[in-house]
């Protein structure tokens, strides 16, 4: 029988490391907030092979001397609080003493520290050095923190890691989303010489532009509210250039940033009257009473709890909604509220025109076992009808029509989002989006393994926009294979880029448009997929012909016969179906004919 014994402190440190160093942004996140704790106006962040090798975080804070350089590096050693009391209402970034022993015990580190009182610095190296020796060293008051080879002693940890570029990409989002909260702070991020991102001190508006980009920071509305010890304020997109985009939600509670559900639900709901779907690039800033929230409920202190969450998205549902109605040109339908205000509504904007490329029609090519869902089963009991081309041989040549009749096998366009024709069992149902996702994701496939060029058209007028520095760091490290789909971008410096060319089958005024939806699709959570398919899945998206856009009868054709010739013609790369068939003897049923 094993007896109960205590662990060792190296053992603790590894479990609580476990906890608070999941991966080298971890390590940069807790080093870059004791600098901003230690008042430093500048903070250098260099980093190699994503962080994984070498880290070193530099500032020009007030420093340590000896005795405080051994004692950070001791479990729960801290200067930020004194009691229990303390952690009601704390207003720095760190209070719980475990980052520093944390990160000692999973990698090999290095610390340099002078206080102004002292004309020489005190360094000290963990490794192989358990007498604790401080060495001179001379340096500028401030203190670095160098952390090398990251979970060398724990590599089933390492193992887990992502890519050097995905790494990177996290330690560029943990960085700006700091520096967005604290523009009276220089920031350095760099990689082998490589700047990464830069933060001149200035103000908010300044390094807004700096973290989302020029073009996004202009398009944005400043907002403000203040009710019962409750402060909100920020920035939200305009209405009418607002558009989801991944990872570019920055909330922050007393300057620190948090994740919270309920809040990116609040802003979801505040643009829902637009007819936008997803969550646009948002700022938000809370101040609140300290009793009201509880930031020590995990080690990272990214998850808060809210004594009254209804209340917080009220206050942000609110204050954003209002933003949006005082600042908005576009029609907005308004909702009824408590106070049973009257709803007011207004005919939508219509959708920019998209065109679907015409190529030659190919060749037709029977597929095996070709079925599509029958339009009025349900999944669980569905009968399933053949589909094959034969079904749809054509009494006379077709021709081009703005109103194709339904007869002769025609097509024509419902609601602006199906295609509808017949064949000789019934009408079939085209959904036109998720029918070109499928046609541009195997394309775009295809490409992609064998590193061939898909069709593209050269702009007259190359388009320059402003990306944030993850999006600039993620266009960086695919541009080869966004080359070969058709997109061809070239860096123009201080994160704006300029678009050459588009794929064939975009409209020339939808470039940008599309460019951006597919980096937001490639910038989404991680994935174990082969970066081919989702590539190729971040394309299909951003690059299909949308739901509301008008297309004629030679385009509907096209999309098609392109759509029979697929792989798996009947569902789109993201599991919808792309058709289903109203079947003749159902429709006769439903007329109590037989």
């Amino acid at each position: 029988m094993q007896k109960i014994k205590l662990l060792s402190d190296k053992v603790i440190n590894q479990i609580a490391a476990g906890e608070v160093i999941e991966r080298p942004a971890s390590v940069v996140k807790e080093l870059v907030e004791n600098a901003i704790d230690a008042q430093a106006t500048e903070i250098s962040v260099q980093i190699e092979s994503g962080g994984k090798s070498f880290i070193r975080i530099t500032d020009n804070g007030y420093g340590m001397d000896a005795q405080g350089i051994k004692m950070c590096l001791q479990r729960h050693a801290t200067s930020k609080i004194t009691s229990a009391e303390d952690l009601i209402g704390v207003n720095t970034n760190g209070f719980r003493g475990e980052a520093i022993p944390s990160i000692a015990s999973v990698s090999k580190l290095s610390v340099e520290s002078r206080i102004a009182e002292k004309e020489t610095g005190l360094s000290i190296t963990l490794e192989d050095n358990p007498e604790m020796t401080l060495n001179s060293v001379a340096r500028p008051v401030g203190t670095t923190f160098t952390v090398q080879n990251l979970f060398y002693n724990t590599p089933v940890r390492a193992n887990f890691l992502n890519s050097d570029a995905s790494e990177t990409n996290k330690i560029i989002d943990i960085v700006t989303r700091i520096a967005l909260a604290h523009p009276e702070i220089r920031f350095e991020l760099s990689q082998k010489g490589h700047t990464l991102f830069t933060g001149v001190k200035g103000n908010l508006e300044t390094r807004l532009a700096e973290v989302l980009g020029t073009g996004a920071a202009k398009n944005m509305i400043v907002f403000s509210q203040e009710l019962n010890e409750q402060e909100i304020y920020g920035f939200v997109m305009k209405p009418e250039k607002a558009r989801p985009r991944r990872n570019a939600q920055y909330i922050y509670l007393g300057k620190r940033p948090i994740s919270s559900p309920a809040i990116i639900k609040a802003v979801q709901k505040a643009y829902e009257p637009y007819g936008i779907k997803g969550t646009p690039a948002v700022v938000i800033f809370l101040e609140l009473a300290d009793e009201s929230f509880d930031v020590n409920v995990h080690p990272t202190k990214k998850e808060v709890r809210f004594s009254t969450e209804t209340n917080i998205f009220s206050l942000v549902h609110k204050s954003i909604r209002q933003a949006l109605l005082d600042n908005s040109s576009s029609p907005v339908i308004r909702f009824v509220d408590s106070d049973k205000q009257e709803k007011e509504t207004s005919e939508k904007d219509a959708l920019p025109e998209q065109k679907v490329a015409q190529p030659p029609p190919p060749k037709w090519n029977e597929p095996k076992d070709a079925i599509a869902q029958d339009f009025f089963s349900l999944p669980e009991y569905g009968k399933v009808v053949p589909l094959s081309p034969q079904l749809f041989k054509k009494e006379k040549q077709l021709q081009s029509t703005d109103s194709p009749p339904i007869g002769n096998f025609l097509f024509f366009q419902w609601a602006n989002t199906y295609i509808v024709s017949e064949d000789s069992q019934g009408l079939i149902f085209i959904h036109q989006n998720a029918a070109h996702q499928r046609i541009l994701y195997e394309n775009a496939l295809i490409s992609l393994e064998n590193q061939s060029q898909l069709p593209a058209q050269e702009l007259l007028f190359p388009d320059i926009f402003d990306l944030s520095p993850t999006e600039s760091q993620l266009l960086s490290e695919h541009n080869a294979e966004l080359s070969r789909i058709g997109f061809h971008a070239e860096a123009f410096g201080n994160n704006a880029w300029k678009l050459r060319s588009i794929p064939a089958h975009i409209a020339v005024g939808q470039g940008e448009n599309s460019f951006r939806s597919f980096l937001n699709e490639l910038s989404a959570p991680n994935s174990q997929n082969p970066i081919e398919e989702i590539i190729a899945k971040a394309y299909a998206l951003g690059a299909a012909i949308q739901t509301g856009a008008s297309m004629n009868n030679d385009e509907m054709i096209n999309l098609f016969e392109q759509l029979i010739q697929c792989t798996e013609p009947f569902i789109s790369p993201f599991g919808l179906p792309t058709l289903m068939r109203l079947p003749v003897e159902d429709i006769n049923k439903k007329f109590k004919r037989t």
